[in-house]
């Protein structure tokens, strides 16, 4: 996983964010779209946890919103909007497979 930290403003939605970045890839495998929704639940290590935090503050504060309209204020909207981002990168990805 390549990890590259810059410090830089950033627009996340319609919301710009001065934060350091983090980039990783994320693999992911061609399936067929399912039509419902997933219920996940779990618990995250001291290190994940930190991160999670992390991202829920840099969010919150640049007034960051999910998909659905809601300002993100706690770690659960912070992994919504972490998979609402790499929705949005596989959603791109099968639209350029399909051209």
């Amino acid at each position: 996983m390549g990890k590259k930290k810059r410090s830089e403003t950033v627009k996340a939605g319609t919301a710009t964010i001065d934060a350091d970045i983090r980039t990783i890839e994320v693999p992911m495998a061609q399936i067929k779209p399912a039509g419902f929704g997933i219920h996940i639940d779990f618990q995250l290590n001291p290190e994940s946890s930190d991160a999670i935090r992390s991202l829920r503050k840099a969010l919150d504060d640049g007034n960051v919103r999910l998909k659905n309209g809601r300002r993100i204020t706690n770690t659960t909207d912070s992994v919504r909007w972490l998979v609402e981002q790499v929705a949005l990168r596989h959603a791109d990805l099968r639209v350029a497979h399909h051209q």
